[in-house]
């Protein structure tokens, strides 16, 4: 609803000099508005700025809080406006050994650094095509794909599989599949698995691009969800990767699109998810980037399936929740994985504690 005074103070107080402070466009309460740029939405933030300091100070009178409603953050129920008041700022890092700060017995490091080259990558999709995807779904599903495809390096290797009931295992020379069905049980699929002729991951050529949005263009929502057997065969693929590429390391990621409803193979999430856990190979650490499409799907499972791989779940909000297109959501999401530069990586400096969180990254 409209108010008559309506605040918004934010004190930032850092040990080392801030470079910038900045509020961008007011977002609306799933994503950012599409066209983010818009002077409508721009909060007309107070900004004080000290060394290592700063004061922010957001109070819209009536008439700014009509405008944000009338520029797209409105809601029918009301006449005020709903949206995220966002903060940016960065502060001067130390390039060298990172930074440490201590309160209150806990302490955090920080470390940055700075001009380094990308590793090469090797990226397994893991795309859900059961039933539960039609609809909006499985065309949310293949906008994703074709703006993630195009993003990666030509020196990237990558896989895709599909699942439903069974697997499909997809060989992108022979645009062709080799189809893995549901086994009773799971956790130990490598032994049939190397009984099969696995393709082998390819590179991210913009000819091998066209051909596999050409594929993914074509699937057809149908059947079960065999989220387990999709996730094992692409790790196995991982595996197979990092033992023929010994001489040139490929960072190993999975991006597993889905709903998140498992009904078939195994069900239970948190099954799945010590399954997975235990068939991740410690030394290739391999994270799960769950993307989460729809308000109705399994959120708590795709969130400690990927935070068990130290990765992070996105949500897609289909157009009814209230999301902008997938484009947008995706932007910020495929920016933080497309160029990794630092792999196992070890703080072995840090002091006598009593407690430690994880060390090796």
């Amino acid at each position: 609803q409209i108010v008559k005074k309506l605040i918004v103070e934010v004190d930032i107080k850092e040990s080392r000099s801030l470079l910038f402070v900045r509020t961008p466009s007011l977002r609306s309460g799933n994503v950012i508005i599409q066209n983010s740029n818009t002077t409508q939405l721009d909060p007309y933030a107070k900004v004080k700025i000290s060394n290592t300091s700063a004061e922010v100070k957001f109070y819209p009178d009536i008439n700014r809080q009509l405008e944000f409603a009338c520029a797209g953050l409105g809601n029918s129920e009301f006449d005020g406006f709903a949206g995220q008041f966002v903060v940016q700022y960065d502060i001067d890092r130390d390039t060298q050994g990172g930074e440490t700060l201590y309160q209150d017995g806990f302490f955090i490091t920080f470390f940055a650094p700075p001009n380094l080259e990308p590793i090469a990558k090797h990226i397994v999709f893991v795309l859900d095509t059961s039933g539960s995807m039609s609809g909006t779904k499985i065309i949310q599903l293949k906008e994703a794909m074709m703006n993630i495809l195009p993003k990666l390096h030509p020196e990237d290797l990558f896989s895709i599989v599909q699942y439903e009931n069974s697997v499909h295992l997809w060989d992108l020379n022979l645009i062709s599949y080799d189809v893995i069905p549901a086994y009773p049980t799971y956790g130990s699929l490598a032994s049939q698995l190397q009984q099969s002729v696995i393709p082998e991951a390819i590179l991210a050529t913009p000819q091998n691009i066209e051909i596999a949005k050409h594929i993914v263009n074509g699937f057809i929502a149908d059947g079960g969800t065999n989220a387990i057997g999709g996730l094992e065969v692409g790790l196995y693929l991982i595996k197979l990767v990092q033992e023929q590429h010994q001489s040139r390391h490929y960072e190993p990621i999975l991006v597993f699109l889905t709903d998140g409803l498992p009904n078939t193979g195994i069900s239970d999430p948190l099954q799945i998810i010590s399954l997975i856990s235990n068939i991740n190979p410690k030394e290739y650490n391999t994270p799960i980037y769950s993307l989460c499409i729809g308000s109705d799907a399994d959120w708590k499972f795709l969130q400690e399936l990927s935070l068990a791989t130290k990765a992070e779940p996105i949500r897609i909000y289909l157009d009814d929740d209230g999301g902008s297109d997938v484009s947008t959501q995706l932007k910020s999401f495929y920016d933080k994985i497309r160029s990794p530069v630092l792999s196992n990586v070890n703080f072995n400096n840090l002091p006598a504690t009593a407690q430690m969180t994880q060390l090796h990254f």
